[in-house]
């Protein structure tokens, strides 16, 4: 792994068997939560009896390693109690060329466990297609929470023009048109969609930026961020929202008809 560390968090991480180096990222997100501090130990509450020597920081080429932390391999098999022990090697070949040759020799190797030896694109193409299934099953997720939404949308309008039939049949008394009363009624659901959209797009953007989530599958770190793209489509997915919920009430609003509206006036 191709990586930048200064000549001191080296020395440090190599002259401590407890020794550990820090990717940026978990660093910014972490240090402050739990005290983090260069040159002292510090211990992983997941982990019983793990306590590690932060040596220092590096800094990653590959974004998907920023968010790890390096320890000596000995070290993290003895607290587990299980020396010798590893669930995930990776190893690096100067010539793809020979890549198949070597996964050939290590699979033919001798292990006294069953193991699965696969190129990095595969293992990556498999994560991948672990996220593609966890995006397809939220899409069921959204789809339903839009149906919600819809339903929402459509009871506040109805409930709204219901309560207002008075002001709505004055105004058709004064000359509003049934178009017009149809414009400011599927306007006011329209307007209050995308306010919400703002406000839930604002919030996500804000909490994924400030928290840094990340996606850990079979080994690769994906991290969550939201595009401009997904805000515009998020945005005008509100308004769409606004227009499909509150077109029936704002239908309704419009054929209200005037006398029966205006009876009840004080």
């Amino acid at each position: 792994m191709d990586c930048e560390v200064s000549p001191e968090a080296w020395e440090g991480f190599v002259a401590k068997r407890n020794g550990a180096l820090l990717g940026c990222d978990i660093v910014t997100k972490y240090q402050e939560q739990y005290s983090w501090r260069e040159n002292e130990e510090f211990a992983i509450a997941d982990f019983d009896g793990l306590t590690l020597f932060m040596a220092g920081v590096f800094t990653p080429r590959d974004p998907s390693y920023r968010n790890v932390i390096l320890a000596d391999r000995e070290y993290l098999q003895d607290v587990a109690e299980e020396r010798g022990v590893a669930h995930q090697l990776f190893v690096k070949i100067e010539d793809r060329d020979f890549a198949s040759a070597a996964i050939a020799e290590i699979a033919a190797l001798d292990f006294p466990v069953e193991i699965q030896v696969e190129p990095a694109q595969v293992a990556l193409d498999r994560a991948v297609d672990d996220l593609n299934d966890m995006l397809r099953y939220a899409g069921f997720v959204v789809a339903f929470t839009v149906l919600v939404i819809l339903l929402c949308i459509a009871n506040t309008i109805s409930m709204s023009t219901y309560d207002r039939a008075q002001e709505i049949g004055i105004l058709r008394s004064l000359g509003f048109e049934r178009s017009r009363v149809l414009r400011i009624v599927l306007g006011e659901s329209t307007v209050l969609s995308l306010l919400g959209g703002f406000l839930g797009c604002g919030a996500a953007y804000t909490i994924l930026t400030l928290s840094q989530q990340q996606l850990i599958m079979r080994g690769y770190t994906i991290p969550l961020v939201i595009r401009s793209e997904v805000l515009a489509v998020a945005i005008a997915s509100s308004v769409i929202v606004g227009l499909t919920g509150g077109f029936i009430p704002a239908f309704k609003a419009s054929r209200i008809d005037i006398v029966k509206s205006l009876r009840n006036v004080e």
